[in-house]
């Protein structure tokens, strides 16, 4: 389901601290993305799969759709899937073996 009108237009709505918390790429679909990254940079968008709970067709189009979204780079790409999660969870990064930002 996408909103009836464009996200980035209603900045004046959102409490001032809103812009400066992750965002989850619910639909990693180019429109979904386009307006998500209306509201934050790269840096804030975190990649989700949900699973177990979403079935295996709709991640398997979230994982695509992100791949083949076309205004990433291979550094906001690896960002979002994995470094910017990293970044806010010391503990997981420390398992992992950390994260380097580029």
């Amino acid at each position: 389901m996408t909103a009836p009108y464009r996200i980035g237009v209603h900045h004046h709505i959102l409490p001032p601290d809103y812009l400066s918390v992750p965002a989850p790429a619910l639909s990693a679909n180019p429109h979904a993305l386009r307006s998500l990254c209306e509201l934050v940079p790269p840096t804030q968008i975190l990649f989700g799969s949900d699973v177990p709970f979403a079935p295996e067709p709709v991640t398997h189009l979230s994982v695509t759709g992100l791949a083949r979204y076309d205004a990433f780079d291979e550094a906001a790409r690896r960002a979002i899937e994995r470094d910017n999660a990293l970044s806010l969870l010391p503990t997981l990064r420390d398992r992992v073996g950390g994260y380097r930002r580029e």
